[in-house]
């Protein structure tokens, strides 16, 4: 009971004073202490906390990489998605007869470069150049046209997800 201490009832333990321990098993406080000092308790319940707090450091670092690996998922999908779309892009000015400008084609060959990179910072580039991405992809999309194509493919992309979602949501 002071080495484990008592179920608080909220997914935690509290853990009593050898005098609550005496009281709860209606003895003297000293024979207690005796035997907590013989049966060295402190220095069982501190092993005992340092072994709740390692399983919680565990649990948390798990909790921690699945979120990552649910991130990284969605990421790629979404990587997919964009390129699927400036692929399809690419294909419709094709079936109309009208070449890409080269505005046009620079424009995706930097967004292709910018997602490359995306992927490669999931795969363990340093995270410090994330921002750079981000302010990189932020400024290919001063181009009206390109813009809304790019912008729309996220805008169904998204709402696809959330589609699926809420139909799995749903479903339980």
């Amino acid at each position: 009971m002071y080495v484990e201490g008592i179920p608080d009832g909220k997914d935690g333990v509290r853990f009593p004073t050898l005098e609550e321990i005496a009281s709860i098993l209606g003895c003297a406080p000293s024979l207690v202490r005796r035997r907590a000092a013989r049966e060295r308790w402190s220095y069982q319940r501190e092993l005992y906390k340092r072994q709740l707090e390692e399983e919680r450091r565990k649990r948390k670092i798990a909790k921690f990489l699945e979120d990552i690996s649910e991130v990284d998922s969605r990421l790629i999908s979404l990587v997919k998605f964009v390129s699927a779309e400036i692929i399809k892009f690419a294909g419709e000015k094709a079936r109309r007869g009208e070449p890409l400008t080269l505005k046009e084609a620079e424009k995706i060959a930097a967004v292709s470069e910018k997602l490359q990179r995306v992927i490669n910072i999931m795969k363990g580039e340093p995270t410090d150049i994330v921002k750079s991405v981000v302010d990189d992809v932020s400024s290919l999309i001063d181009d009206p046209e390109f813009s809304a194509v790019v912008t729309q493919a996220v805008r169904e992309y998204v709402n696809r997800k959330a589609l699926t979602k809420r139909r799995k949501s749903g479903d339980q």
